[in-house]
C-alpha cells in the first residue's frame, strides 16, 4: 500500500476560455487528481462516448504568473474509467490541470476545456509503505519498502510512555535493535528525508521485547573425521568402549541421517559458526580460509548479545577464530596439526606457544572444558562451550594410558570395501597412494582410532560430571566435522560425497526438547547446528541456510531433500579430484561429478544403503532419476553454488574391472560357497592354519574344524573370517550366511 501526500485542488467553476470550440461532446465528467506520488501525479476522469481522444493540458502557476497551456496527448481506448500519470514534475512547482477532448481525427475539433485541477509536486521524499516488525526477547528487527529510491531512512523510538525519541538513520530496508530490555514495548516510525516535517514522519507503530526464553547451558562437541562406525551406539565394533559418548545418544536423540555440507575440515567449521553452506562462507577448502566472509553473522556474536558467555576451545583451522574477542570471551586454540614433533597453544588469539608432543593435545582441551564449565558454576551467565577435539584424525601419537587398548581385538573392515567395477567415475582408482590403504595400513590405523576414542570418551566422561555438578539444565551436541572412508569402495579418506565421507554422527541430549533414548531418520545437516543453537538460546535465526532441528522434529518445517557439495580449488592438493555434488532423501540419491562428460551415480538408499550399486543408466528409472536432477539443480540454485569446480577430463567406467588398489589382501585364499546355507570350505587354507568366525561386530561366533564349517548354526547375516596362517600371516574374509 502506497503513502499518499496532501495536495491543494482548486475546481473552478465554468469553463475556461478556449480557441477550441468545434466540438459538442460533453466534457469528462469526474475529472480529478487520485494520486501524488514520487514526482508524479496521476489523474482519472469518465470516458465520454464518441470521443476519438483526449488531452491533457497542464501550466505552471507562480503567484499572479500564469504560464501559456502545454499539452499531453493521451491515447487511451478503454470505454469507461480513464487514468493518466504525468511523471517528472519539478519538486514544489505549482501546476494547474485540465482536460480537452477531440471529436475526430481533425485536430481543430476540440471541446472545450474541463474543470481546473491545481496541485503541489512533491519533494522526492516519500514515506516508506510496508512498515512492519518481528521482536524476540533480546532485539527487534524493523523492515519497510523504501519509495522514490531513497538510500536512507531515518527512524526513531521509545519506550510508550516516554516523551524523549531516540533517533537513528538506517541504510537499505531494514534495521534491528540490539540487546534490548525484556519486558518493554516500544513505539517508532520512520522518516524518508525530512526529520523537522511532521508531516513526513509514518504513522507509530509498536513492537514489544518478550519475556527472556530460558537459556540453557550448551555444549557442542565436534570431533574429526569421525565416523558413524567408531563410537558405541552409532555401529563400532562390540569391543571398542564409549559409554560416556553412548549416554548421549541414551539421554536424547541420535539423527542417523546426518550429514554434513562439505566433507572437510575447514569449510565445515565455517558452515559450523555461520549456518551457510561453503558458496557463501567463503570457505571451500582448507586452504580458503583467508576468503572466509567476515560479514556473516557469526554464532559466537550472537550468542553474546544474547547474553551468554561463549568459549571455543580446540582446533579451529584458521576459520572458528576469525572474529577473535567479538565471538568469544575465551578461546583456546590449537594451532599444529597432528603428527607434529611440537604442539601449540594459542590462548585469546594470542602467539601460540608450545606445549610438547601431540599425546597431549586431547588432555589439555578437555582439562580447560571442565575448568570452564566448573568456573560457570558460580557465574550468573549461561556458557555456550564449543568444544573441537582433534580425535580420531591421524596420524595421532597416543597418550600413554590408551596406548594398549585393544591389541588383541579382530578388527573388522566393514561391509563395503569392496571396489566398484561399473559406472564408476574413471579417476577414481587412478589416484595417488594417499587416496588407498592396505589391510596391516588400516588395522593399525582403525585401532589407533579406537584407542584415541576410548581416551576421549573417558576424559568427556570427566566433563559430563562437571556438568551434573554445575547443576544448570544443560544442552550437549555430540557431532563430527566431517566422515571418512575407511576403505569403503577401496578408498581412504574424505572429500567425497558418498556415504562414510559426507554422513556425520549427530547425538543431541537436552530433556526439555526430546526424549530419551530415540533414534531418527530425518535429514539434519551441520548447517542446522547454528539455527538449533540459536532456538536453544531464544533467538530466532531467519537468515542462515539451515533449520532448527527442534522445528524438524517437531514437524514445523521440512527437508525434502539433503544437499551436499565438495568442490575443489588446484592449491588444495586434492587437484587429482572432480568436485561432486549429491542429493538425496530416504529413497535416492544422486551424485553427479564435475567430469568433461556427464558422470553420475545413483543409489537404491532403501536397498542398498552402503551405495554400491549404480543405476544411472536403468532405463525404468530415467523419469525418476530426472526428478532428482531438478531437485539437485534447484537447491543449488537456492544456495548459489554454482561455481563448477575442479573440472576433469574423466568419465564414466562400463563394465571394467578396477585398477586401484585393493585394501584388503586376498592372497588365493577363498571360502566356497559363499554366500553360504550349511557346510562351506577354507579354499587354500595351509593344514596349520586357524580360522575363526566373528560377526559383523567383531564378537566371535565359531571356529573352523580344520578347513569346513557348517553355517547352518548361524543366524543369517554378514560374518567375518579370521584366518592365522602359519607363516603368522593374517587374512580376513567375509562370509555371507542365506
Amino acid at each position: 500500500m502506497k503513502t499518499f501526500f496532501e495536495w491543494l485542488v482548486v475546481i473552478w467553476t465554468g469553463h475556461a476560455t478556449s480557441t477550441f470550440m468545434n466540438c459538442n461532446l460533453p466534457l469528462p465528467a469526474n475529472f480529478a487528481c487520485t494520486e501524488v506520488f514520487c514526482e508524479s501525479a496521476t489523474f482519472s476522469w469518465c470516458a465520454v462516448p464518441g470521443a476519438a481522444n483526449y488531452v491533457l493540458l497542464f501550466r505552471h502557476v507562480a503567484g499572479n504568473t500564469v504560464a501559456p497551456w502545454q499539452m499531453i496527448d493521451v491515447h487511451l481506448d478503454t470505454t469507461y474509467q480513464m487514468n493518466y500519470a504525468v511523471n517528472n514534475l519539478t519538486p514544489g512547482e505549482l501546476y494547474e490541470f485540465a482536460l480537452q477532448l477531440e471529436c475526430g481525427n481533425v485536430i481543430s475539433s476540440k471541446s472545450g476545456i474541463s474543470e481546473t485541477v491545481t496541485i503541489t509536486a512533491p519533494f522526492p521524499c516519500a514515506l516508506p509503505v510496508n512498515i512492519s516488525s518481528i521482536a524476540d526477547s533480546v532485539s527487534a528487527t524493523v523492515s519497510w519498502t523504501a519509495s522514490c529510491n531513497q538510500q536512507q531512512t531515518w527512524m526513531r523510538y521509545r519506550e510508550v510512555g516516554e516523551t524523549q525519541w531516540i533517533m537513528v538513520m538506517a541504510t537499505g530496508e531494514t534495521y534491528t535493535f540490539l540487546d534490548l530490555p525484556p519486558n518493554i514495548t516500544y513505539e517508532y516510525n520512520i522518516n524518508a528525508c525530512d526529520t523537522a516535517n511532521s508531516l513526513l514522519w509514518s504513522d507509530i507503530k509498536t513492537f514489544t521485547i518478550g519475556e527472556p526464553a530460558f537459556q540453557p547451558n550448551i555444549i557442542v562437541i565436534v570431533c574429526d573425521d569421525l565416523t558413524n562406525k567408531i563410537t558405541g551406539t552409532t555401529g563400532a565394533p562390540s569391543f571398542v568402549h564409549t559409554p560416556n559418548i553412548d549416554q548421549v545418544a541414551l539421554n536424547g536423540v541420535s539423527f542417523s541421517r546426518n550429514y554434513c555440507a562439505t566433507p572437510l575440515c575447514a569449510p565445515s567449521r565455517a558452515t559450523l559458526i555461520t549456518g551457510e553452506y561453503a558458496v557463501s562462507t567463503g570457505v571451500s577448502s582448507n586452504s580458503t580460509q583467508p576468503n572466509f566472509n567476515m560479514a556473516l553473522p557469526t554464532l559466537g556474536a550472537k550468542l553474546k548479545q544474547a547474553g551468554y558467555k561463549t568459549a571455543a576451545v580446540g582446533k579451529f583451522h584458521e576459520v572458528i577464530g576469525a572474529h577473535g574477542a567479538d565471538d568469544w570471551n575465551y578461546s583456546l586454540e590449537s594451532t599444529v596439526n597432528q603428527g607434529a614433533a611440537l604442539i601449540k597453544f594459542s590462548l585469546n588469539g594470542g602467539i601460540p606457544k608450545n606445549a610438547g608432543n601431540d599425546s597431549i593435545i586431547t588432555k589439555v582441551l578437555l582439562d580447560t572444558a571442565i575448568a570452564l564449565v566448573n568456573k560457570n558454576a558460580l557465574e550468573s551467565q549461561p556458557l555456550c562451550l564449543i568444544l573441537l577435539p582433534r580425535d580420531p584424525h591421524t596420524p595421532k601419537k597416543l597418550a600413554v594410558e590408551d596406548d594398549n587398548y585393544y591389541e588383541d581385538d579382530l578388527i573388522i573392515f566393514g561391509e563395503n570395501t569392496q571396489h566398484y567395477t561399473d559406472l564408476y567415475p574413471s579417476f577414481m582408482y587412478d589416484l595417488p597412494n594417499k587416496y588407498y590403504r592396505d589391510e596391516e595400513q588400516m588395522d593399525s590405523l582403525l585401532r589407533d582410532q579406537y584407542k584415541v576414542m576410548t581416551y576421549l570418551d573417558s576424559r568427556i566422561g570427566e566433563l559430563f560430571a562437571a556438568v551434573a555438578t554445575n547443576g544448570k539444565p544443560t544442552m550437549i551436541i555430540f557431532t563430527s566435522d566431517n566422515g571418512f572412508l575407511n576403505t569403503e569402495h577401496g578408498l581412504y579418506g574424505k572429500k567425497w560425497t558418498l556415504k562414510e565421507s559426507v554422513e556425520v554422527p549427530l547425538m543431541i541430549w537436552y530433556d526439555a526438547w526430546f526424549p530419551a533414548g530415540e533414534t531418527s531418520n530425518l535429514l539434519t545437516g551441520n548447517m542446522d547446528l547454528y539455527a538449533t543453537i540459536l532456538h536453544a538460546a531464544g533467538v530466532t535465526d531467519t537468515w542462515s541456510d539451515g533449520l532448527s532441528i527442534k522445528d524438524l522434529y517437531d514437524g514445523k518445517v521440512k527437508r525434502p531433500f539433503a544437499y551436499s557439495t565438495m568442490a575443489y580449488t588446484t592449491d588444495d592438493n586434492a587437484s587429482e579430484l572432480a568436485s561432486s555434488r549429491a542429493v538425496w532423501d530416504l529413497n535416492f540419491k544422486l551424485i553427479q561429478y564435475g567430469c568433461s562428460s556427464i558422470t553420475e551415480q545413483f543409489f537404491d538408499l532403501q536397498n542398498d544403503v552402503q551405495e554400491t550399486s549404480n543405476l544411472i543408466n536403468q532405463p525404468a528409472l530415467q523419469p525418476l532419476i530426472q526428478t532428482y536432477r531438478e531437485a539437485m539443480s534447484t537447491r543449488a540454485a537456492f544456495f548459489g553454488d554454482t561455481l563448477p569446480g575442479t573440472l576433469l577430463n574423466c568419465f564414466v567406467v562400463q563394465n571394467e574391472k578396477a585398477a586401484g588398489k585393493p585394501p584388503i589382501k586376498k592372497d588365493s585364499i577363498s571360502i566356497y560357497p559363499n554366500p553360504a546355507v550349511a557346510m562351506v570350505t577354507i579354499r587354500g587354507m595351509e593344514e596349520e592354519g586357524v580360522a575363526a568366525v566373528f560377526t559383523a561386530l567383531g564378537k566371535p561366533a565359531g571356529y573352523f574344524k580344520g578347513n569346513t564349517f557348517d553355517t547352518s548354526l548361524l543366524p543369517e547375516g554378514i560374518y567375518f573370517v579370521k584366518i592365522s596362517m602359519g607363516d603368522g600371516k593374517i587374512i580376513i574374509e567375509k562370509l555371507i550366511r542365506q
